[in-house]
């Protein structure tokens, strides 16, 4: 079920069509990813949320690079004021969803590739274990002592299509979300901090030059790969 999917269709037929770039490289590929979110209660409501568990073991920490780290690793970034998605991202914040992250960047995509790091998605704010926002929210703790509200990978695999599986965590401050719902389902989702987290685990095939759309009651993600 699309939760979104009104809005989102409005946003995408209302956006200009941007043609991929000259390629260089038959296995040189761009890709642009928007992580937004919604939170209101029929969205808290319209999923029984898991118990969490170690994000270790849902695969977060697991191999995978960071921006910074990209051209260690037939990775590119891009300068965010060339993104092609920058239209759908001001109807987003115009129609009161939060964005969270919006990021560009390029890497070498080939068929049946055996080794394929994924890229580490991170964005939002960023919060102490007790719910309390970072004072310096441009400083990463590396220590796990502090929590960005968005966290996640993003793995894309070429065969005939572009398989990508996204993996993702939102964590909002427990006093927030009680506000709005203190039902048991948002009880569900709380870990030993005082924040709750919500999680999506999706996976999508797709084809380039192409806008994709995945989410899950609380968090939506646009995605376009493209020939760089």
């Amino acid at each position: 079920m699309k939760y979104m999917t009104l809005i989102l269709l409005l946003i995408i037929t209302s956006s200009p069509c941007c043609a991929a770039s000259k390629s260089y490289s038959d296995n040189l590929y761009q890709i642009e990813v928007i992580v937004f979110s919604k939170i209101t209660k029929t969205a808290i409501n319209a999923e029984n949320w898991p118990q969490l568990i170690n994000a270790n073991k849902w695969g977060i920490n697991r191999p995978a690079v960071t921006l910074a780290q990209l051209n260690n690793m037939s990775y590119q970034p891009v300068d965010n004021a060339t993104p092609t998605l920058n239209t759908m991202v001001k109807s987003l914040e115009k129609n009161h969803y939060t964005v969270l992250y919006h990021r560009a960047w390029q890497q070498v995509i080939s068929k049946n590739q055996l080794q394929n790091y994924p890229t580490y998605i991170q964005g939002g704010r960023l919060f102490e274990p007790d719910g309390s926002l970072v004072n310096n929210p441009n400083q990463v703790d590396d220590t796990g002592h502090s929590i960005a509200e968005l966290n996640g990978t993003m793995s894309i695999k070429l065969d005939r299509y572009f398989d990508v599986k996204l993996n993702l965590i939102l964590s909002e401050p427990k006093q927030n979300i009680d506000t709005i719902d203190d039902s048991s389902r948002t009880t569900l989702a709380a870990q030993d901090s005082d924040l709750y987290k919500f999680r999506l685990l999706q996976e999508s095939r797709s084809r380039s030059n192409e806008i994709n759309y995945i989410d899950n009651p609380l968090l939506g993600v646009l995605y376009k790969i493209t020939k760089a």
